[in-house]
């Protein structure tokens, strides 16, 4: 897209008015951009979501290990499951 814009510009300066291809190359980069964009935005979302599905599914298997890694001997010894 740069390019097509560099082009655009100097043929401008110039006096040349803009080819059809140069102005549907740059719709069409302009374009591409947007869809690019959109994407990036629905999966930044998606992980959102994903991470805020799964915080509270982490938070207790990490309780779980940190328990397990107190009581090696398993839950049999675990004072708090007599």
């Amino acid at each position: 897209r740069d390019e097509q814009v560099e082009m655009a510009a100097e043929a401008e300066r110039a006096g040349k008015p803009l080819t059809k291809k140069q102005k549907d190359d740059i719709a069409r980069f302009d374009a591409q951009i947007n869809d690019l964009n959109v994407l990036v935005q629905n999966q930044l979302q998606e992980q959102q979501k994903v991470t805020n599905d799964f915080v509270p599914i982490i938070k207790r298997l990490t309780e779980i290990e940190s328990s397990r890694s107190a009581f090696p001997g398993g839950p049999d010894l675990n004072p708090a499951n007599p």
